[in-house]
């Protein structure tokens, strides 16, 4: 979907597949509510969502099929 980032990281030498919605991006960072400010939020802060995406990925169980896992605004809040 174009509402959606997906991204590919690696935890504990696997390969997951994570998910976070645009306004998500948008509404943590306060930016305008559109793709382009949700691509612009990811790349000035990919080291802060990565980070997020791996204590995600440490703290839950992956699903099964992609995306294995989902980061939601609570994520963000609690590890970015």
């Amino acid at each position: 979907m174009l509402s959606d980032l997906i991204n590919k990281a690696a935890c504990n030498g696997n390969r997951y597949v994570f998910r976070v919605l645009a306004s998500t991006l948008n509404d943590f960072f306060e930016t305008a509510d559109d793709r382009e400010s949700a691509i612009v939020n990811y790349l000035e802060n990919m080291d802060d969502i990565h980070s997020a995406a791996e204590s995600v990925a440490a703290e839950n169980e992956e699903n099964e099929d992609s995306p294995h896992f989902y980061i939601e605004a609570e994520d963000l809040a609690e590890f970015c």
